[in-house]
């Protein structure tokens, strides 16, 4: 039976390797490292092919009312729908608009259109998609027009830390946890441990909001640390 890989298996592993077993501050930054890492090797990925289904996570979460400006000084009396909590950023490949996977009707069978908000005016005053559902995800919410019956969204995507997704599912309890199967292919593992082991990956910190890194950092088996620091 193969054993379940879980963001704390991973680190425990990476921890033991690098004689820090009981270092629970260090253990704390594995796992960012290598939820930093896995959504690099996701993204790289994506830009030569399509990202796996495998690391899709697919949920519904609730929608509320909200004044079409949502601002708490302006009221202009026409209400639109919006997430009840903020949607997570998903991972995307570079040079693609679409940010979800997935953005539509709570069983799946109908996806509304991504569009920008000053776009919306004009996709009204056509004859034939004018009613058609659309949604701007702005300031961390998705905001549904044109459909002011729906109570519940489907939300699809790639995401950075796949246990967020508990805050918006789960009504802020934290139903995901580090001991859940992480979704994180057998050829990721072993470059995102080594690198770490061996220093060819650096360790983030959760104050890097951008995940970027170079063709170095990521196709590191031929290379020692100490000529990658020599070519930057």
């Amino acid at each position: 039976m193969t054993e379940q890989l879980t963001l704390n298996k991973i680190t425990d592993d990476i921890a033991d390797a690098m004689d820090k077993p009981f270092d629970v501050r260090f253990k704390e930054r594995i796992k960012f490292a290598v939820l930093y890492w896995r959504a690099e090797l996701i993204r790289r990925d994506g830009e030569r092919n399509n990202i796996s289904k495998v690391f899709l996570n697919s949920f519904v979460t609730n929608l509320i009312d909200v004044d079409y400006a949502d601002n708490c000084v302006i009221d202009i009396g026409c209400t639109v729908k919006r997430t009840k909590d903020k949607i997570p950023v998903p991972i995307r490949p570079k040079d693609v608009d679409s940010l979800f996977q997935f953005v539509g009707t709570a069983d799946g069978t109908k996806s509304y259109a991504l569009t920008d908000l000053e776009m919306l005016i004009y996709y009204k005053e056509s004859k034939f998609t004018g009613k058609a559902p659309r949604y701007v995800y702005m300031n961390g919410y998705i905001y549904v027009y044109h459909n002011k019956k729906t109570k519940y969204l489907r939300v699809s995507g790639v995401f950075f830390d796949p246990r967020v997704i508990s805050e918006v599912t789960c009504d802020d309890q934290p139903c995901a946890t580090d001991d859940d199967e992480l979704a994180i292919g057998g050829d990721q593992i072993r470059t995102i441990s080594d690198g770490i082991i061996q220093g060819k990956l650096r360790m983030p910190k959760p104050s890097d909001e951008e995940v970027r890194i170079s063709d170095e950092e990521v196709e590191i088996q031929n290379t020692r640390p100490s000529e990658r620091r020599s070519r930057r």
